[in-house]
């Protein structure tokens, strides 16, 4: 999930920077940007969408905390604005079309406010993620522990394995990811 979203993230921040860059061009030098220019965000827009369907499609087979689905399922669900921008930029009349409508300042606003949601989303999901690293740090570790005390000791009683288990927990949140 956090590779595509991430994936999705710059392509809308790759659309801002287009879209804005565009608006602001005089007529003059907006006349003479090649046709394929528009194609070519076309297809930027159509990879974003796909995009945003293959994290909505893993957000259903991944369990997550209920905050960070809503998170996310959020941050690829694009505002009405953002969807109407975008038709307009798949279809013929486009960029041109466009630019009667929306102005650069106000287009790198609206794409702003939904790129920071989803880099909130982002970062709640790396969190998640380097929690789950420690947590198997954490179960690496008991079981080190555990099998260096049986090999020394193959009749363990079940205090000593509490004790083991109590010293894997209490240490859990200290151990870095890359360690257990």
């Amino acid at each position: 999930i956090l590779r595509s979203l991430v994936r999705f993230k710059e392509a809308m921040a790759f659309e801002r920077g287009f879209l804005c860059s565009t608006l602001a061009l005089p007529d003059r030098l907006f006349r003479l940007l090649p046709s394929t220019a528009a194609d070519d965000l076309a297809v930027c827009v159509q990879m974003q969408m796909q995009l945003a369907t293959v994290v909505d499609a893993m957000l259903t087979s991944t369990p997550l905390d209920q905050a960070i689905h809503a998170l996310v399922a959020a941050s690829t669900t694009l505002p009405t604005v953002m969807r109407d921008i975008q038709e307009q930029v798949v279809t013929d009349s486009g960029l041109a079309s466009l630019r009667d409508d929306l102005h650069a300042a106000e287009c790198w606003d609206i794409f702003t406010a939904h790129i920071e949601k989803t880099r909130h989303a982002e970062q709640a999901l790396i969190a998640k993620v380097k929690q789950h690293m420690r947590n198997r740090g954490a179960v690496r570790a008991f079981m080190f522990r555990l099998l260096e005390r049986l090999r020394g000791n193959v009749d363990i009683d079940k205090k000593t394995f509490q004790s083991i288990s109590a010293k894997s927990v209490s240490t859990a949140g200290s151990l870095p990811p890359s360690q257990g």
